[in-house]
């Protein structure tokens, strides 16, 4: 559907920052306004529960005054870090959190009001302030409530987790959002919660004699539930009434899933009709690619599938609009390989059974704890050390373990010898906790399971390792929270922990499910930005695109204006960035300075009909300046161009 997921609390806690920025009888903030921002001080868990209490309360009792006043008592208790700041700050609590329960209350879509938000509007200038006070609204919080914009939260998710499952067939005739609905019925179905799912949606497909609009969202989340609890004679009957009934969007969703039970049934025949009538109705859709791709492998049509691989990658990476890069990543496996695209496993575990025992081994590891010494210097720079007992173990594991590390700062190296003895380094694993508690061996073992991956794939057993790492890390450098000194790469003793947090970063970044503006992703590249200010991992990229992305240009210009730019990708985003914050001269110049080595990626960038370079079929190293760096960069970071409206100012600067 092209729709990003709303889930419940998609959205960090700012409140204490409007209020700091907006409210008149709170002093100044008793932390910076770089901690406001951190999401470690505005836990957004806190505004989850509010949003959780308020729609438990309301459900039993919506009357707006008595959850006003409900509210306003209860609270602190439910946010008690949100109200210690206020009472800090010398704020009246009470009417603090009388005032964000009308906010909440006016997101709630409630059964009562037909499953629709029903919104209060604000008081008059000059009548009574709601937050009690008896001021008048224009003198109290006019500022603050008109700031206080919760819209972000999906607050049908919270009233769903309490409104029994007998009831939830009174949506499908209510004017509910019916994305909002799809999103919580998602969010149920990857967390295997597909009876909720079944009893959710299903009743939207029963009583319509006329079947469109968003129900092909609901349509693809249903099918998926229905296969999974072993309904396949529900999730038939349902792809029928969808042909039957359905609009052109909906009936070329069912016919797809119908194309793919045919081709399972061997039904080869039958799976082309269907992508002939499919590719009819919406010639463009990007699933239209995965189903053409699906059936040519099938058939062992090798040469076919490559080829319309290729056709449709340009098409796909082009447009804008399309939230698709899982079809994207398809696409591209198939030109590499189109006989082992379709495999999903990363890792043939068949063929490394020791994996099984790696995965228990860490499963049982003791709690992480300090074994290494971080000595520091004068210059601020710190060198970690393995302590005498750690030494020694590690001395044993040099002796079973052929160890091989990547040249320079890269993130993979071949390490076939590993694997023709593998049991004597398991052997130390089992019989020497300690192990895990080493920078060295954790190093050797995610390059390891790294190399079995290839580039790109996943496993959980490469996350939980790297989960391990990244949380011992902190423990010796941050356990307070805040990074006192830094860990030169230069230092070889150093090089094993950095490049762990590197690749847990970078795996952040590549992973579709997360990416440049997640919170895993930053978490880990700020941190590895602060130990290793020299950034010998090239971190800054991402890091920067990810706060544009996250509409935080004065974040991309502290990292960026740190370091002198020539690479493409700092330095585009470093012009994005002084553009997005307004300083449009300054953006005018950076243009100038990067034009000589960047003005085909610029070119690029601007170009609605760019096509794919054959450098990037053909997997050619990057080359700077060149039109496989051009294209990367385009592909990675014109969403966010377009979205700040920089592509035309662009154009006409160019």
């Amino acid at each position: 559907m092209g729709r990003s997921m709303r889930a419940a609390g998609s959205r960090k806690s700012l409140f204490l920052a409007i209020c700091y920025r907006c409210h008149p009888f709170l002093a100044e903030p008793a932390v910076s306004a770089e901690a406001i921002d951190d999401p470690s001080h505005n836990d957004a868990a806190e505004a989850d529960a509010m949003f959780d209490a308020a729609a438990r309360h309301c459900l039993d009792n919506p009357d707006r005054a008595a959850f006003l006043d409900w509210f306003a008592d209860a609270g602190p208790g439910i946010a008690p870090a949100l109200a210690a700041d206020v009472e800090a700050s010398g704020g009246p609590v009470a009417r603090f959190f009388r005032l964000f329960g009308a906010a909440i209350y006016n997101e709630l879509p409630l059964p009562q009001h037909r499953f629709r938000a029903s919104r209060t509007p604000l008081p008059g200038r000059n009548e009574p302030c709601l937050c009690g006070s008896g001021e008048k609204f224009k003198q109290c919080c006019a500022a603050l409530a008109a700031s206080l914009d919760l819209s972000e939260y999906n607050a049908l998710a919270f009233v769903l987790e309490h409104l029994p499952e007998s009831r939830y067939a009174e949506l499908a005739s209510s004017p509910v959002d019916v994305l909002d609905l799809g999103d919580v019925a998602e969010q149920w179905r990857l967390d295997d919660q597909h009876a909720r799912v079944v009893a959710l949606l299903a009743p939207w497909f029963e009583a319509r004699t006329k079947l469109g609009g968003a129900l092909e969202f609901l349509f693809v989340i249903l099918t998926g539930s229905y296969f999974a609890l072993g309904r396949t004679a529900d999730a038939d009957r349902l792809m029928q009434l969808a042909i039957e009934r359905g609009d052109k969007g909906l009936r070329a969703a069912a016919i797809r899933e119908r194309s793919l039970q045919r081709l399972d049934n061997d039904d080869i025949d039958g799976a082309w009709e269907d992508f002939a009538e499919v590719r009819r109705l919406e010639p463009s859709h990007p699933s239209n690619a995965v189903l053409e791709l699906t059936l040519l492998i099938s058939t062992q049509r090798y040469d076919d599938a490559r080829a319309r691989a290729r056709f449709w990658l340009p098409r796909l990476e082009r447009d804008r609009d399309l939230d698709a890069e899982h079809i994207i990543e398809l696409v591209r496996r198939v030109i590499d390989d189109p006989r082992t695209a379709l495999q999903a496993p990363p890792i043939d575990r068949s063929e490394y059974p020791e994996l099984a025992q790696l995965d228990a081994l860490l499963a049982a590891a003791p709690p992480i704890a300090v074994h290494h010494i971080v000595a520091a210097h004068d210059d601020g720079e710190h060198l970690i050390e393995a302590d005498a007992r750690l030494r020694r173990l590690e001395g044993r594991w040099a002796d079973v373990f052929p160890s091989r590390k990547p040249m320079l700062t890269g993130l993979y190296v071949e390490h076939d010898e590993a694997w023709a003895e593998p049991e004597r380094w398991l052997e130390v694993l089992a019989q020497e906790s300690l192990a895990w508690q080493s920078f060295e061996v954790l190093d050797d073992l995610v390059l390891l399971v790294a190399d079995l991956l290839g580039d790109g794939a996943r496993d959980p057993l490469f996350d939980a390792l790297l989960a391990r790492a990244v949380a011992l890390l902190r423990l010796h450098v941050a356990p307070a929270g805040n990074v006192s000194g830094t860990l030169p790469w230069g230092s070889t003793d150093n090089r094993p922990a950095l490049r762990l947090l590197a690749q847990a970063a970078y795996s952040a970044d590549e992973d579709p499910a997360s990416g440049a503006a997640s919170d895993a992703f930053l978490a880990a590249a700020e941190l590895l930005l602060a130990l290793n200010p020299s950034d010998n991992h090239g971190i800054r990229d991402p890091l920067s695109l990810g706060y544009l992305q996250r509409d935080q240009p004065a974040r991309a210009l502290a990292v960026l204006e740190r370091f002198p730019e020539d690479l493409c990708g700092p330095a585009l985003n470093q012009m994005l960035a002084l553009y997005m914050a307004g300083r449009e001269a300054d953006a005018r110049a950076a243009l100038a300075a990067a034009r000589p080595r960047h003005d085909l990626a610029l070119r690029t960038l601007v170009d609605e009909q760019a096509k794919c370079p054959p450098e990037v079929l053909q997997q050619v190293d990057l080359v700077v300046g060149g039109p496989a760096e051009a294209w990367h960069y385009r592909a990675a970071a014109r969403g966010v161009w377009a979205r700040a409206d920089a592509l035309v100012w662009l154009r006409e600067a160019l």
